[in-house]
């Protein structure tokens, strides 16, 4: 397997052992990892070793398929899902007979986020690659990950599936699915495990759950416990990035739900033209005292989020936006009405700034008018440009209409 490798040494170690060698005769510890069950229990120091090993087997011999597979395994458990999904494909592309490495290259492509904060488009590509994995293996902990996938993204969703999350269920406890596959599934998953597929909860028990208030959650989030037992606390009962992001687009979809009725116009005033959303965080200025913090996908999260609704009617735009503190009940809102006529510019602000060491980018839309600027945040649109078009195309066909040119 690694024949143009000298010299090869455990990866624990580094004790010399012989490439047939499945245990290293030394630390008792295995020289391969061969499955992820193998990984699950080792401390974090001792998995950087191994990935430092496989590293440099690869690098003198970049067509080892298997050590891509373990090399995937290590990166895994430490949490890096882009860098266990590179390797997990790549692995893929000289190996496609092992289901282990479909199965927990679908795992990485939730990057440690909720099936129902997902993507379509992602979701899509974990199917496929969990029904490979089934095709090749029916395991019972791949019809529970099936099962997890179709409950928190279907049935959350109300979108019709086949199999239902109950059918993936039942087949993943005929196949054999234990109570250990349950704990390292999400462990893994860095999630909870939904009450409604906890097949494994004893009757009768009773858990004590204290309520914590939002704002205070908010707060644990944006300030998380320093040190090494801070590091531990947060990892076990820290709030984490999907969860924050959840708190944050419920309190969004709170207040869009109200917006027309602040706006005072109705459904039908405002459906001449899809009403346009725009959101995003609001960093830190001389105005405000947003606190922030960096997630895994090294994006800054901010205690203040804005949302702005733009709704075009027969000779008007409404223009709607609020900012709001996830740490506290302050808000601030804005209500502008601009008559197509007044109307000067539609453009894209980029503000770039240093944060953490690095040269980030803050995204604004604004609309102007003699006297008045409109801004509000887009960065959490990735298709804003698309939309801004929509808009000025609109805008253009009003003046032509009005014959304001």
């Amino acid at each position: 397997m690694y024949s143009q490798v000298h010299n090869f040494k455990c990866p624990n170690c580094g004790a010399p052992v012989e490439i047939s060698q499945e245990k290293c005769s030394y630390c008792d510890q295995p020289v391969y990892i061969t499955s992820f069950n193998t990984v699950y229990s080792m401390p974090d120091p001792m998995v950087n070793k191994y990935t430092a090993a496989y590293k440099d087997i690869l690098q003198k011999n970049p067509c080892a398929a298997d050590c891509q597979n373990y090399l995937a395994m290590c990166f895994l458990k430490l949490g890096l899902y882009d860098k266990a999904l590179d390797a997990f494909e790549k692995a893929i592309e000289h190996d496609f007979e092992n289901s282990e490495t479909f199965f927990y290259a679908a795992v990485c492509l939730l990057d440690g986020k909720k099936a129902y904060l997902t993507q379509r488009p992602v979701i899509d590509k974990i199917e496929k690659y969990i029904k490979i994995a089934l095709t090749k293996e029916p395991r019972g902990i791949y019809y529970f990950f099936q099962a997890y996938i179709k409950y928190d993204y279907y049935e959350r969703k109300s979108y019709n599936t086949s199999p239902t999350y109950q059918e993936a269920l039942a087949s993943a406890k005929k196949a054999g699915f234990s109570q250990f596959d349950n704990e390292l599934l999400f462990r893994t998953l860095n999630i909870e495990c939904p009450e409604v597929l906890n097949i494994f909860k004893k009757p009768g028990r009773k858990f004590i759950f204290i309520p914590v208030d939002e704002h205070k959650r908010a707060l644990r989030y944006l300030k998380p416990k320093t040190g090494f037992l801070g590091r531990i606390y947060e990892f076990f009962f820290g709030v984490k990035d999907w969860e924050y992001d959840e708190m944050v687009m419920s309190k969004c979809e709170e207040i869009t739900d109200l917006i027309n009725d602040k706006i005072g116009i109705d459904k039908v005033q405002a459906a001449e033209n899809d009403p346009i959303l725009f959101h995003g965080f609001v960093y830190k200025t001389k105005q405000n005292n947003a606190i922030h913090r960096i997630a895994r996908d090294k994006k800054i999260k901010s205690s203040i989020y804005s949302v702005s609704k733009i709704i075009f009617t027969s000779e008007q735009i409404f223009a709607y936006q609020c900012n709001f503190d996830m740490t506290n009940d302050v808000y601030d809102e804005i209500i502008e009405e601009f008559f197509y006529k007044d109307v000067t510019n539609l453009s894209v602000i980029d503000r770039t700034f240093y944060y953490d060491g690095e040269l980030r980018k803050n995204r604004f839309f604004s609309i102007i008018v003699p006297g008045c600027k409109f801004y509000c945040s887009i960065t959490g649109n990735p298709d804003a440009d698309r939309s801004i078009d929509s808009m000025k195309q609109k805008l253009r066909e009003k003046k032509i209409q009005f014959k304001y040119f």
